[in-house]
């Protein structure tokens, strides 16, 4: 015996739909990407110059050791998290809408917005 939409013959509507892609990943997505923001380039500089240990933190008196700040690209990190929102919302709108010029319009600025934190992570592990 089926059970759910299937066993009664509704399907999922368009807001509904609309409400789970924005909560998925404009909520969720953005939610992990930002904490990730946070937390890897702190494990990157651990792994580096942590506990004072390295050779690399016995610096000349004049050279600066790299922060933690200085480990993440700010920019391309915010253009990624603002993509991420701004392709969820553009997602939701072309679902609720029906629109589906929209919505891969959300997806495509999604995905573009991905490949910019990508390299904003590579970037992290190359310091």
């Amino acid at each position: 015996m089926a059970l759910g939409a299937e066993a009664s013959g509704r399907t999922v509507g368009p807001a509904f739909m609309g409400m789970m892609l924005l909560v998925v990943f404009g909520f969720l997505g953005w939610v992990i990407a930002a904490y990730m923001a946070k937390i890897l380039p702190f494990l990157r500089w651990m792994s580096k110059y942590g506990h004072g240990l390295a050779p690399a933190t016995r610096r000349a008196p004049r050279e600066r050791l790299v922060g933690v700040r200085d480990m993440m690209p700010q920019v391309p990190t915010g253009v990624a998290l603002l993509g991420f929102a701004g392709g969820a919302v553009l997602l939701a709108a072309g679902s609720w809408s029906g629109r589906e010029e929209l919505a891969w319009i959300g997806a495509v600025v999604g995905v573009l917005a991905w490949l910019v934190y990508a390299g904003a992570m590579w970037a992290v592990y190359r310091r």
